[in-house]
């Protein structure tokens, strides 16, 4: 299903209900581009940090123009698949200003592929769906209350989590002030009208507004008509009077501020005149974009019965607020409703654990904090705690504490109040559920999320639709909070990818068929070993891209295509690796039923781990320990004249075995590979020997000891491409991602051919084959 911004609204709802009740949620993007620097390129020797950071920053340079999500819900048997395919553009819209002006960049190549596969580039400007990070909605929400006049210490929810103003102020970015919005005329009339009105106490220390301007006879009519609308609005009556007040219907009393559209500055600066002479220093003024926000003086505020209908006016300003935020926030609310979920889930199992271990969900102990992450944003950071049923509490941290919200792997996640409420607290050892506008399941199900080679995918998710954590701070910014983000954002995330290079079965099954999405599909679809599962098709309404063309590279469908091949996948794991042969039963077969679930011993092993491609890393954990390269060393302070062969006699002398060297990163600076049982001995004999001045080290140590990451040089004859052998006429119209999983192929297979033999003397800058 097409979404744009036209029927947003309207097919909202049925996203929501697709995630809210799916087994499968399966996610793809149509990027503008894929690295924007070379530094940026990925390359075989990254570490995690360094692929992640590489990812993250690419990410916040290029355009998501297109989100997909298909969700898989188990219906009477058979999987029901609804893919919904949502264009993407950063609005920056008259009517919503607090859009950032975002600047955004295009590959060449990404264009004109998406091009060829008919992507529409004018619906995506022009009706593509807006979207705020939560960190940006912190700062649009406190540039909305100030557009109206309003007091920022008024403002006690910020994203709707409870977190008062001085959090706020304190998180976010601070905004111009009120003076400093208006330019030109406009400014001379900024600010609070009342100070400088005529016997304001402090007209006379504010009295710089210059001499008035005198209304021409084609001002007339507009100024009436404004002052009409203010004096209607505020209840004051003006002196001298504007139109009748009562022919104005398009004003609210209770509206925090009233806004006079004006065409020009000069307008501006009447507006701001004339409202200080009118209402004798009862309203004030500010600027407001193209306008002048009018709003209430303090001192009017103070007056009889001023509270009372402050607080109406504050009510109903939080009201608008929400539902500009909700509208502003635009694709946001999708992984919000996904986030929501997986924390259920996660709450859930908490209560699971907590009830096993003999204790029952207890009042949570609040204690408001700022976020780690520097967002400000949408977090009150709660102190869960279990009562023992000797009645005794136990806080969250100690040694025999449950953690109040694992996700189905163990891995604990500060819960999550995006709603602004607190899990209900219960006093059985039933889960609790929660209070929200959204109806959700009683019991929250396990689901899985997941996407094909997903790791740049996430990037651009999570950076531009959740938050960033690395955004305040770049360089003190930790991969293991960005960890923390995805899981929270994302819950049970399953790589596609990362499935079928990685588990065993699946790669004897997929062997010889590729594992680029469009070649998993076709694999997943024709070929026996995943035949017989359970059904699955388009409900009605759903079915436009089942019309006979090929759709791949819509992100809805490239969508389907993710959580089909999943679903495969994981039918394929129940049969093969759980079923055993008997002689009552020699072909044991599974009848079509849900698939497994991501708490399962079988999928558990899989579950957030993102694939790394073109890398002997293999994957992100995003719940654990990141692999390592327990054979590779790092040799340094040798004679700039050595050459390979020099270093790997050198090597053999510490105690290596087979030693290579893999990449030259410097004059006196190279990493090379050993077997692995002779790495200990490399290193001890390399201290032994330090009078050479060569400093050998482990690759740990040497990643943990950089600077900065990605300092690593690239080189570009890693991966020669033009030595391979030429392909069909149809491989060049194949995409960027698609070429680059090939890359992991072409370097596997350099790694099997390599040659072992006798090594000849090989010079500076010549590079084995990587292994």
């Amino acid at each position: 299903m097409e979404v744009t911004n036209d029927n947003f609204e309207e097919v909202f709802p049925q996203i929501e209900k697709a995630i809210l009740e799916a087994d499968v949620v399966a996610f793809d993007t149509e990027l503008s581009g894929l690295a924007d620097k070379k530094e940026n390129v990925i390359d075989y020797w990254d570490s995690v940090r360094d692929r992640v950071e590489k990812c993250r920053k690419s990410s916040r340079s290029f355009a998501l123009l297109q989100l997909g999500i298909c969700c898989f819900t188990w219906e009477d048997g058979r999987y029901a698949a609804r893919p919904f395919s949502i264009y993407v553009f950063p609005s920056t819209a008259a009517s919503r200003s607090y859009h950032p002006d975002r600047n955004l960049l295009f590959q060449a190549s990404s264009f004109s592929f998406l091009s060829l596969h008919k992507f529409d580039f004018n619906k995506w400007i022009s009706k593509g769906v807006p979207y705020l990070s939560l960190d940006e909605d912190v700062t649009a929400r406190r540039k909305w209350w100030k557009v109206k006049g309003l007091d920022l210490k008024d403002l006690v929810e910020v994203a709707g989590n409870g977190q008062s103003a001085s959090q706020a102020n304190a998180n976010g970015g601070e905004l111009p002030s009120s003076s400093n919005e208006a330019s030109g005329p406009q400014a001379t009339g900024s600010g609070s009208a009342s100070a400088s009105s005529p016997g304001h106490p402090d007209a006379a220390a504010t009295q710089s507004h210059g001499p008035d301007l005198v209304p021409k006879g084609k001002d007339i009519p507009f100024l009436n008509a404004a002052i009409a609308r203010v004096s209607r609005w505020s209840g004051i009556p003006a002196d001298p009077p504007g139109d009748d007040p009562e022919t104005v219907t398009d004003v609210d009393s209770l509206d925090p501020s009233v806004i006079v559209t004006c065409s020009n500055a000069y307008y501006r600066r009447l507006i701001h005149q004339e409202v200080r002479n009118r209402f004798g220093g009862r309203l004030k003024t500010s600027g407001a974009g193209g306008g002048v926000a009018v709003s209430r003086s303090e001192s009017e505020l103070a007056g009889p019965g001023a509270q009372e209908h402050k607080k109406k006016v504050l009510a109903k300003a939080r009201e608008q607020l929400e539902e500009e935020m909700k509208t502003a926030g635009g694709v946001r609310r999708v992984l919000e409703v996904v986030a929501k979920r997986a924390q259920a889930v996660r709450d859930a199992a908490g209560a699971m654990v907590a009830a096993e271990n003999g204790a029952v969900v207890a009042p949570e102990d609040e204690a408001e904090a700022p976020s780690d992450d520097g967002s400000g944003s949408r977090r009150i950071l709660k102190k869960p705690r279990t009562r023992r049923k000797d009645g005794k509490d136990k806080a969250n941290g100690s040694a025999d504490d449950t953690p109040s919200s694992p996700n189905s792997n163990g891995t604990a996640v500060s819960p999550d109040t995006t709603n602004g409420e607190a899990p209900t607290p219960s006093d059985s050892d039933t889960p609790p559920t929660h209070s929200d506008t959204t109806a959700s399941p009683p019991q929250p199900q396990p689901f899985v999320t997941t996407g094909h080679n997903c790791l740049l995918d996430v990037c651009h998710m999570v950076g531009k639709l959740w938050r960033d954590p690395s955004s305040a701070e770049e360089a003190k910014a930790s991969i293991e909070q960005w960890k923390v983000v995805v899981n929270e954002a994302l819950g049970n995330l399953v790589d596609t990818k990362h499935l079928a290079s990685a588990h065993p079965s699946l790669k004897t099954a997929i062997q010889g068929g590729g594992t680029a999405l469009g070649e998993l599909f076709e694999c997943v679809k024709r070929r026996t070993a995943f035949s017989g599962g359970a059904e699955i098709f388009f409900p009605p309404g759903f079915d436009i891209l089942t019309d006979g063309k090929d759709q791949a590279h819509d992100a809805g469908y490239d969508a389907y295509m993710t959580g089909y091949a999943y679903i495969r996948f994981a039918e394929h794991m129940t049969r093969f690796d759980r079923l055993t042969k008997t002689k009552e039963n020699p072909n044991p077969k599974d009848p079509p039923s849900r698939i497994v679930k991501p708490t399962d011993p079988l999928l558990a092993p899989f579950v957030s781990k993102l694939h790394l491609m073109r890398s002997d890393l293999g994957y992100i954990n995003l719940v654990g320990t990141d692999p390592s390269r327990p054979t590779v060393v790092h040799v340094s302070g040798f004679h700039k004249d050595w050459n390979a062969t020099d270093i790997e006699t050198y090597l053999q002398k510490c105690g290596a075995v087979q030693p290579q060297v893999q990449k030259w990163l410097g004059e006196a600076e190279c990493l090379a590979r050993c077997e692995i049982e002779s790495v200990a001995a490399v290193l001890e004999g390399a201290k032994a020997r330090l009078d050479k001045g060569v400093k050998v080290v482990s690759w740990e140590e040497y990643d943990a000891t950089r600077a900065t990451p990605s300092q690593i040089a690239l080189v570009s004859t890693m991966v020669d491409v033009a030595a391979t052998p030429s392909a069909d006429p149809k491989a060049r119209k194949r995409s960027r991602s698609e070429a680059d999983e090939d890359g992991d192929e072409i370097e596997e297979s350099r790694r099997r051919s390599h040659d072992g033999g006798p090594k000849k003397k090989r010079k500076r800058g010549e590079m084995c084959g990587v292994m």
